[in-house]
């Protein structure tokens, strides 16, 4: 057994005695307690393992936040949410969401790549990373999963999951309607009703429209850049076919159609080259929201989906099917040189259809619970990237011609069982068994085109000069085995050994074989506890991560290709405590711990070509050694820090809320240069909320990055043709705004 898992065991132990102790404080402090009015935190019921269970006795690494704390907080996507929850990073590039937890996330370009955070709106998953960018509205709850979650969730759900919850329909009439205003000309409009519409049937309807000026402008062709342009809604219909059996329909429909995706130029990224824009005298904007390309970066996103979920009690066991349906189409165009010269475009495009189907069946015996169930997912898709480029770059005359071109078909077959069962062993002791066995088929026909002769009129390449098909099959069992022990109602721990795996696949365009698996065996241990009559609550978990066969880009000549070529080791420990000392008030605060590496990982960089100064790699004189190096995205420390009081007043109630957010520096490739990363930093928000002693509405005042700290979302060094430059986008920068919520 690997001795590091021993190590945190031990740890854990530690942290057990002390926390075993709060009954007997708990007993001595609930002395002075008030009554049934005393202060005490909320009880958080999640549903992370299928069943509702309290967070507090759920053996994972859990962050959950309520719709009306999302809505309070003013966290509506994913970029807020990742700031809200210790170990989870989150990025953009080419408009697509790169979510990363305790250092795994998605780093590949190309399109039909696939993330390793697993992503799921009301139980279905959703395949395409661009599917995630789009905002949160009429939120039940968000439950956040750290750790791979191999058993229950499959798909790649290496570095873990995120499950959205959205409200259902309510056998009795509500909703609300709220309007925001703010800086950057923001408006944005929400809105939902729900309720019983005929005998056993209930409906809901919500709706979202947000309009937003861009963080900066385009200088050269004008406009916005990095504005929103967005609206969705989403429909559902609840039949209860009696007690014991209900069936759920749910459509929802999303679009997006402004200037967000595009590019900023973070400077030079070769020391031997001057980027071709630079070069030829021509205007680049470095470090600012501003841009100067010739053309207007445009995103167009739409997004569609279905589903079913039926729920039938059969007394001894429930039965819940859910079955779904998605389709993307998106298209991220951007000036590739980012100058103000006509040099060459950018232009992303992906479509997908999906569907899934999973059956569950699970109950209770005498000592514990079971489920097993089936899964099957089905993908097809199209991609492909343009770069036209003008002629002159090769000393011809000027004038666009094809450039470079990749496209193709890709699909996925997929199915999994999977099952879990857990047991008291005596009072207090429990082992968890699970296991799930994963296969699945992908397919691929590309074609790749390299073309400097033939005119660009606007239209895409006739035909690729290159072509690649294949397909291949991948099967793995990913087991979870866990022990539980709960000396007392207010102490739970727990130690877990877990596997994910992420599915080998294709790299469209990059006419290569296809790569293998990748694999990460989990060690973890962690122990949740309540206070002073849940006053206080402190949870901490440790964790040792076995990374194996890790899908890496690498650059080879012309291309990037992706192959199994790194191995790395990872571990941390997430400290949460949350206390109210006196009603009304609320602190909080949460220390992220990582330390991750590489430990056998080869890679060129051809911006800095290899040679005898430099660390090699045996077989390859132009390659780097970048054993030791520290995983994309994974920051040593991060923390988070709250204070909220709730202020009574004659005519109503007043809360206060400031936030701190306080990450170490990280990168943003395996290479770990200090211009391809994001320095160290800190960000403050505030709130101000009113709501009056009678009435159904509320009045919200916010500030998100106070300080007005301009960070990186993503950053990249680009291809030879544009010389090298740095590309990337920035986070939001300061914003604030006025919110008005009623509620019926």
């Amino acid at each position: 057994m690997n001795k590091l898992f021993w190590d945190l065991v031990s740890s854990v132990s530690c942290l057990a005695a002390v926390a075993m102790a709060a009954p007997a404080m708990a007993q001595t402090a609930a002395a002075g307690t008030d009554g049934p009015e005393a202060a005490a935190l909320d009880e958080i019921v999640v549903t992370a393992q299928h069943r509702s269970e309290n967070v507090q006795t759920t053996p994972l690494s859990i962050a959950a936040l309520g719709g009306d704390v999302l809505a309070a907080r003013q966290i509506d996507n994913v970029q807020a949410l990742a700031a809200a929850v210790p170990n989870v990073n989150f990025g953009t590039y080419n408009g697509s969401a790169r979510v990363s937890i305790r250092g795994i996330g998605d780093d590949a370009i190309a399109p039909s790549s696939e993330a390793r955070v697993a992503f799921h709106l009301d139980g279905a998953y959703l395949s395409r990373p661009q599917s995630t960018m789009a905002s949160f509205f009429d939120v039940d709850r968000v439950e956040v999963v750290r750790g791979p979650q191999g058993t229950l969730y499959g798909r790649n759900a290496t570095a873990g999951a995120i499950n959205v919850l959205t409200r259902d329909p309510t056998d009795t009439l509500d909703g609300y309607i709220s309007g925001t205003i703010g800086n950057y000309d923001l408006r944005k409009g929400e809105a939902a009703v729900g309720g019983p519409i005929a005998e056993n049937l209930s409906a809901r309807v919500a709706g979202q429209v947000v309009s937003r000026g861009g963080f900066g402008r385009n200088i050269t062709a004008g406009g916005a850049v990095d504005d929103q342009d967005t609206w969705g809604v989403r429909g559902k219909l609840k039949y209860d076919f009696s007690p014991e059996a209900n069936i759920i329909l749910a459509v929802d429909h999303s679009e997006q159609h402004d200037h967000s995706g595009g590019w900023n130029y973070f400077g030079q990224g070769s020391p031997f080259v001057t980027p071709f824009a630079n070069a030829q005298g021509g205007v680049v904007l470095e470090n600012t929201y501003d841009t100067s390309g010739n053309i207007p970066s445009k995103t167009d996103r739409i997004t569609t989906g279905m589903s079913a979920t039926l729920n039938v009690d059969m007394g001894w066991a429930t039965l819940t099917s859910i079955s779904a349906y998605r389709h993307l189409d998106t298209r991220t165009v951007t000036d590739y040189d980012m100058s103000n010269l006509d040099l060459a475009i950018y232009d992303i495009r992906e479509a997908s259809k999906q569907y899934s189907q999973e059956l569950r069946l699970q109950g209770e015996y005498g000592r514990g619970h079971w489920l097993v169930g089936a899964y099957y997912f089905r993908e097809r898709g199209n991609g492909s990237l343009a770069i036209p480029l003008d002629q002159a770059l090769y000393f011809g005359p000027p004038g666009y011609v094809q450039g470079y071109y990749i496209e193709g078909n890709y699909g996925t077959n997929a199915y999994a069982v999977f099952g879990q069962a857990d047991f008291e062993i005596v009072d207090g002791l429990s082992i968890v068994v699970g296991g799930r066995y994963s296969s699945e088929k992908k397919t691929l026909d590309e074609g790749l085109a390299f073309d400097t002769v033939t005119p660009f009129t606007g239209t895409i390449a006739p035909g690729p000069l290159f072509t690649n098909s294949g397909s291949k099959r991948w099967s793995d069992f990913t087991p979870r085995v866990s022990l539980e022990f709960k000396p007392t109602d207010n102490v739970f721990l727990y130690a877990t050994f877990s596997q994910g795996f992420k599915s080998g696949g294709f790299n469209l365009g990059g006419l290569q074989a296809p790569f293998n698996p990748e694999n990460l065996t989990d060690y973890e241990a962690g122990i949740k506890a309540e206070w002073f009559d849940r006053r206080l609550r402190t949870n901490v978990s440790v964790f040792a991560y076995d990374y194996k066969d890790l899908q890496v880009s690498k650059v080879l000549g012309a291309l990037i290709v992706v192959d199994n070529a790194a191995r790395a080791k990872l571990y941390g420990a997430e400290f949460d405590v949350t206390a109210m000392p006196v009603q009304g008030l609320e602190l909080a605060a949460n220390l992220a711990l990582l330390h991750s590496k590489y430990t056998d990982f080869c890679n060129q960089d051809p911006a800095r070509p290899g040679g005898p100064a430099v660390p090699q790699c045996p077989g390859d004189p132009l390659a780097f050694d970048l054993s030791g190096n520290k995983l994309n995205q994974s920051p040593d420390y991060s923390i988070s820090l709250s204070a909220q009081y709730a202020a009574p007043l004659p005519f109503g109630e007043l809360t206060l809320r400031g936030e701190a957010y306080i990450v170490d520096n990280y990168y943003f490739t395996p290479l770990n240069q200090a211009f391809v990363g994001q320095a160290a930093y800190e960000k403050y928000n505030a709130f101000v909320t009113f709501k009056p002693e009678s009435g159904n509405w509320s009045l919200q005042g916010y500030v998100r990055n106070i300080g007005n700290k301009r960070t990186k979302a993503s950053s990249v060094v680009g291809s030879g043709l544009a010389g090298f430059p740095i590309s990337g986008s920035y986070d939001p920068p300061r914003t604030y705004g006025v919110e008005l919520r009623y509620h019926f």
